[in-house]
């Protein structure tokens, strides 16, 4: 990710280290990748790296990049983007159309409370059975200012990405109380530093 210019190495949040340990099983696999936001703000041929990181750890996958921007400057080889907003629920489905199931979805798009929580409702029933869901940056979770999210970590009420997550855990053991919420067909989820793993059956 450094060699690419992505802020997920260890320059900047160090995601690669637990990646590495989640995702080393599947570096060989022929897999549909996709990335939700590509950076570079409105600049065509800025951002871009953490998909030519993941080009090269999974040389036999491709990789596909959504960006609400033309970012087609940066086609090559097996990565490809999209104009695509992460919050126009017919994009997404026609992207996944295209494209097909995907075998891993990461969402590094807007960091909106709101945003990742209705992409996930859109995109993980549609995620390939086995797949995995990765959220990044959810310290933003607790940012009210341009993410709108929130410090009041008792109440799960508030629409934080955090709470809803934490909401979909209690869901797992759903066949024993009387849950009440959101429910999607989900193996596991696992809390990282700055991140969050969405496991499907």
């Amino acid at each position: 990710m450094d060699k690419y210019g992505s802020d997920k190495g260890p320059n900047h949040h160090n995601y690669t280290k637990s990646y590495y340990k989640i995702l080393k099983g599947l570096q060989n696999s022929p897999l549909v990748f996709l990335e939700i936001g590509v950076g570079g703000y409105d600049y065509p041929d800025r951002g871009g790296g953490s998909l030519k990181a993941w080009e090269e750890f999974f040389p036999n996958s491709h990789i596909h990049g959504i960006d609400k921007f033309d970012k087609s400057p940066l086609n090559k080889g097996r990565v490809h983007t999209h104009i695509v907003s992460q919050t126009h629920e017919t994009e997404l489905i026609n992207l996944i159309n295209v494209i097909g199931a995907p075998d891993i979805i990461l969402d590094d798009g807007s960091h909106i409370n709101q945003d990742i929580i209705f992409t996930f409702e859109i995109l993980f029933p549609r995620l390939k059975s086995g797949g995995l869901y990765i959220v990044e940056d959810t310290e933003t979770s607790y940012w009210k200012e341009n993410y709108f999210g929130d410090t009041n970590i008792d109440d799960l009420t508030i629409v934080t990405s955090m709470n809803y997550f934490k909401r979909l855990a209690d869901s797992l053991n759903s066949h024993i109380f009387n849950y009440i919420g959101p429910k999607f067909d989900i193996e596991s989820i696992c809390f990282y530093k700055g991140f969050i793993v969405i496991y499907k059956n």
